[in-house]
């Protein structure tokens, strides 16, 4: 209830955030578990732009990352790639360049744990890279938008 006060409470724009975020972290969550992967990895290309902290909305960044943080706590398995994916399409639509992340947690071998996130100007706005020291691809949703 207190969470419903507080959607209540937000600037139309922050509800309008929210509620994109919440459109989706559901439909990335939908892809993720009804697409092949090859259809996934298809709408995924290779990202070569840098970091720039140029002309950033750092406020936007965060807001949009706490968004999709919050919604996804209502969403079953909204996995750290749903999260990351979502952040990312959000962003992108604000001109707001950003980078997914995937790497693996080389201390739990022979076991293997990945971990997503997303960078924005080589900060991590959405996940966290406790022990994921390897990464090893950085991504760009490309049609992930039009869900």
């Amino acid at each position: 209830m207190s969470r419903m006060l507080a959607f209540f409470g937000l600037s139309r724009r922050n509800k309008r955030l929210v509620l994109e975020a919440l459109v989706y972290v559901v439909g990335v969550r939908l892809a993720l578990w009804l697409m092949p992967s090859r259809i996934v990895k298809r709408n995924l290309e290779i990202e070569s732009d840098g970091g720039i902290d140029s002309g950033i909305d750092w406020s936007l960044v965060e807001y949009t990352a706490a968004a999709v943080r919050a919604v996804s706590s209502f969403v079953p398995r909204a996995s750290c790639l749903t999260q990351a994916i979502s952040t990312s399409v959000i962003l992108r639509k604000r001109g707001l360049p950003s980078r997914i992340r995937i790497g693996v947690d080389q201390e739990k071998a022979p076991e293997f744990e990945a971990h997503a996130w997303v960078e924005v100007a080589d900060r991590i706005v959405i996940g966290r890279l406790p022990r994921h020291k390897k990464r090893f691809s950085i991504f760009r949703p490309t049609e992930f938008g039009s869900l």
